[in-house]
């Protein structure tokens, strides 16, 4: 198990908002979250390039024993108030990248035009965000500050 700190959350933030920052054509007003873990990445990126949007796309993906599981949707952005914005997709960990794949398919049948961010990613996913701060190898699992 990987523990990450606060501090080093807050590190890898200020590296991805600066990636951002660096390619002009991802800015935005909008965000869209992966929850439950992607709202508080999202929450932080957010604050920091000062953008005011943060629209919740609640599903799951793992089981209560943190296992891989089906995904189930639960809460969808309003795609109506999407509609010709550049967003930003976020979630956490691009893990298997089965979830962000789910969510991207989903935005481009809506033809959102979105950018994708994780604060980490695992070697093996199948999914390569745009952005991404760390990459950490498969077997590895990371326990964020914000797990109990």
């Amino acid at each position: 198990m990987q523990k990450i700190e606060w501090s080093e959350i807050q590190n890898d933030i200020h590296k991805l908002c600066t990636k951002i920052i660096d390619t002009s054509n991802c800015l935005t007003d909008n965000i869209i979250a992966v929850g439950r873990g992607g709202l508080i990445v999202a929450t932080l990126i957010a604050y920091r390039l000062n953008i005011p949007k943060i629209h919740n796309y609640g599903l799951s993906s793992y089981t209560y024993n943190n296992q891989p599981g089906n995904i189930t949707e639960y809460q969808l952005p309003n795609f109506l108030h999407l509609e010709n914005k550049k967003v930003l997709l976020i979630d956490d960990l691009s893990d298997k990248g089965n979830t962000l794949r789910h969510v991207t398919n989903n935005l481009n049948e809506q033809c959102i035009d979105h950018s994708t961010c994780t604060l980490y990613i695992k070697n093996g996913t199948s999914f390569m965000p745009d952005f991404y701060s760390r990459v950490f190898p498969d077997d590895v699992w990371i326990s964020f500050p914000w797990d109990l």
